[in-house]
Protein backbone atom coordinates (compact mmCIF):
# COMPACT_ATOMS: atom_id res chain seq x y z
CA UNK A 1 0.00 0.00 0.00
CA UNK A 2 2.75 2.52 0.61
CA UNK A 3 4.30 2.10 -2.44
CA UNK A 4 0.80 2.89 -4.64
CA UNK A 5 0.79 6.07 -1.86
CA UNK A 6 4.01 7.12 -3.05
CA UNK A 7 3.64 6.44 -6.95
CA UNK A 8 0.63 9.03 -6.61
CA UNK A 9 2.56 11.49 -4.68
CA UNK A 10 4.82 11.20 -7.33
CA UNK A 11 2.12 10.99 -10.02
CA UNK A 12 0.39 14.83 -8.66
CA UNK A 13 3.28 16.42 -8.24
CA UNK A 14 4.46 15.32 -12.11
CA UNK A 15 1.09 16.57 -12.59
CA UNK A 16 1.79 20.09 -10.98
CA UNK A 17 4.90 20.52 -11.69
CA UNK A 18 3.88 20.37 -15.76
CA UNK A 19 0.93 22.92 -15.37
CA UNK A 20 3.70 24.86 -13.80
CA UNK A 21 5.83 24.72 -16.83
CA UNK A 22 3.16 24.90 -19.34
CA UNK A 23 2.52 28.24 -17.64
CA UNK A 24 5.70 29.18 -17.51
CA UNK A 25 6.15 28.96 -20.85
CA UNK A 26 2.95 31.29 -22.03
CA UNK A 27 4.36 34.07 -19.52
CA UNK A 28 7.35 34.27 -20.79
CA UNK A 29 5.42 34.08 -24.15
CA UNK A 30 3.60 36.87 -22.58
CA UNK A 31 6.68 38.98 -22.12
CA UNK A 32 5.58 39.28 -18.69
CA UNK A 33 8.90 39.84 -16.20
CA UNK A 34 7.45 39.60 -13.05
CA UNK A 35 5.24 36.25 -13.03
CA UNK A 36 8.43 34.69 -15.14
CA UNK A 37 10.47 35.14 -12.18
CA UNK A 38 7.67 34.16 -9.57
CA UNK A 39 7.31 30.88 -11.38
CA UNK A 40 10.82 30.18 -12.41
CA UNK A 41 11.59 30.11 -8.40
CA UNK A 42 8.68 28.00 -7.89
CA UNK A 43 9.67 25.63 -10.83
CA UNK A 44 13.51 25.12 -9.70
CA UNK A 45 12.51 24.60 -5.80
CA UNK A 46 9.49 22.06 -6.74
CA UNK A 47 12.07 20.22 -9.22
CA UNK A 48 15.12 19.99 -7.09
CA UNK A 49 13.13 18.97 -3.62
CA UNK A 50 11.17 15.89 -5.97
CA UNK A 51 14.53 15.53 -7.91
CA UNK A 52 16.17 14.31 -4.59
CA UNK A 53 12.88 12.75 -3.33
CA UNK A 54 12.72 10.11 -5.77
CA UNK A 55 16.89 9.77 -5.99
CA UNK A 56 16.70 8.77 -2.25
CA UNK A 57 13.50 6.53 -2.74
CA UNK A 58 13.71 2.92 -2.99
CA UNK A 59 11.63 2.81 -5.53
CA UNK A 60 13.35 4.95 -7.65
CA UNK A 61 12.20 3.91 -11.48
CA UNK A 62 8.35 3.22 -10.16
CA UNK A 63 8.14 6.92 -8.66
CA UNK A 64 10.19 8.41 -11.25
CA UNK A 65 8.02 6.37 -14.11
CA UNK A 66 5.09 8.16 -12.09
CA UNK A 67 6.47 11.43 -12.03
CA UNK A 68 7.02 11.24 -15.95
CA UNK A 69 3.17 10.08 -16.26
CA UNK A 70 1.81 12.92 -14.26
CA UNK A 71 4.11 15.36 -16.38
CA UNK A 72 2.80 13.91 -19.66
CA UNK A 73 -0.87 13.98 -18.53
CA UNK A 74 -0.58 17.60 -17.81
CA UNK A 75 1.21 18.48 -20.63
CA UNK A 76 -1.90 16.72 -22.91
CA UNK A 77 -4.17 18.20 -20.30
CA UNK A 78 -2.86 21.93 -20.96
CA UNK A 79 -2.74 21.70 -24.60
CA UNK A 80 -6.34 20.14 -25.13
CA UNK A 81 -8.08 22.79 -22.71
CA UNK A 82 -6.48 25.54 -24.40
CA UNK A 83 -6.70 24.10 -28.11
CA UNK A 84 -10.82 24.11 -27.22
CA UNK A 85 -10.53 27.69 -25.88
CA UNK A 86 -10.78 26.88 -21.96
CA UNK A 87 -7.59 28.19 -21.59
CA UNK A 88 -7.09 32.05 -22.76
CA UNK A 89 -3.20 32.96 -22.55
Amino acid sequence: METVLSYGKYFIAGFIYDVLVVLYYYVINDKSISKAFIITMALTMFQYIFLQSILISGEFLGNLVAFAFGCSLATSVMVYLRKIGKIKF
